[in-house]
């Protein structure tokens, strides 16, 4: 019998790190309940940070008992896993094969009856799994079902009127896919990096994903956007998925919406109707497994940040309305942590505000603004009518 565990290495992280983040998302969960802290937190923000709390408590748990008591065992005649949730096991002749990725050596049974049993890369000496699993002839059920896709691309008549023919049309793909996803990957990193001119840097961002539809269009199917290892089927989902990344956090970190009334509608109508070309153009989409529903959701998801994150930089990018300018007194200043700073300031209200509230700001003007500061603030309709506002200094 032979045992596997969580590594070491990794077992100490989790033993030092869970309960101080069990501990800090507590203290987060009770801030409004606690009178030198109930004020730090804005009443809307706080739902979202208790569900954050609530969802960040419950796994940050489960990683604690799953270093006591999970582990994967290779025994007599079968495998077992034993984790917080579940008990699993199949015995060496119910077993179909393997696959492999980054989280996760994933057994497969036979049957259908089973269930897959998940052994984390984080176990110590995985290798040796994998090496027991090759030994004992169960296949590579990733390699296995690429030289499958690949012999149905080679006999689809779609991509070639014989095989020499399809075969370099796969090739012309791969090509093409590895261009498209380079380009996408510098247009991202253009806009989220080094965004100058602004109104040039985010027209790649917005033309890119446009571009992406003409060429799954014209490859029929060959090329994809679902980010899956081992297949044949060459992929753009990394540059798709960098260009409209850097499109939504730079509508999201650098303007100032007042009032989103006039942009839901047409930012709804925008990602159906790039779901509806993009389903037009990628008819190979079909929904018999987790992955497949799992594919369509980010779909949605990319399609939804790609409508925000156009609509609103046109909107604040290109708007030549002439702005209103009102006056504000910062009454704090704070610094909410993450894996980003966002700096804010509490204004006194101004124009359309009625009551205070926080604004966020670049580093440096927080660092140049002080508290009873009295700042401008420019208010603009927008290109589509939806207003926003910049803060400067006085």
């Amino acid at each position: 019998m032979k045992e596997y565990k969580i590594a070491k290495g990794w077992g100490i992280i989790i033993y030092i790190c869970a309960p101080l983040l069990i501990a800090l998302f507590i203290f987060l969960l009770a801030m409004p309940f606690i009178p030198a802290t109930k004020n730090d937190i804005a009443p809307d923000a706080y739902w979202f940070m208790a569900v954050l709390s609530i969802v960040m408590i419950t796994v940050f748990t489960f990683a604690l008992l799953d270093i006591i008591k999970g582990k994967f065992v290779i025994d007599r005649n079968r495998v077992y896993s034993v984790t917080t949730l579940s008990n699993r096991e199949l015995l060496f002749h119910e077993i179909k094969g393997y696959r492999t990725n980054d989280k996760f050596i994933i057994i497969e049974p036979k049957s259908k009856n089973k269930k897959n049993i998940k052994i984390s890369t984080y176990f110590g000496k995985t290798d040796e799994i994998e090496e027991w699993l090759l030994e004992n002839d169960y296949p590579d059920l990733d390699k296995i079902q690429e030289i499958e896709e690949k012999k149905e691309i080679l006999k689809n008549q779609e991509f070639g009127w014989n095989e020499t023919e399809r075969e370099q049309k796969l090739v012309q793909a791969r090509k093409t896919a590895k261009i498209i996803n380079g380009i996408g990957a510098i247009a991202g990193i253009w806009l989220l990096f080094f965004p100058k001119p602004y109104q040039y840097a985010i027209v790649p961002c917005i033309v890119f994903p446009i571009i992406c539809l003409f060429i799954l269009r014209n490859f029929r199917g060959l090329i994809r956007i679902g980010e899956k290892k081992n297949t044949a089927y060459p992929n753009i989902f990394m540059g798709l998925f960098a260009s409209i990344l850097a499109l939504c956090l730079r509508s999201l970190l650098d303007f100032q919406i007042l009032d989103y009334s006039n942009l839901w509608v047409p930012m709804i109508i925008i990602a159906i109707i790039y779901i509806t070309i993009l389903l037009f153009c990628v008819s190979d989409i079909k929904y018999e497994k987790a992955y497949d529903y799992l594919n369509a959701f980010g779909i949605v998801l990319l399609a939804l940040s790609y409508a925000y994150g156009s609509y609103t930089t046109v909107n604040c990018v290109y708007d030549n309305s002439k702005p209103e300018l009102f006056n504000a007194v910062v009454l704090e200043k704070g610094i909410n942590s993450g894996k980003n700073k966002t700096y804010y300031l509490n204004l006194t209200p101004w124009g359309p505000r009625k009551e205070s509230e926080r604004v966020t700001v670049n580093q440096s003007f927080y660092e140049n603004t002080q508290v009873n500061d009295e700042v401008n603030v420019y208010l603009m309709k927008g290109k589509f009518e939806i207003p926003w506002f910049q803060v400067t200094a006085k």
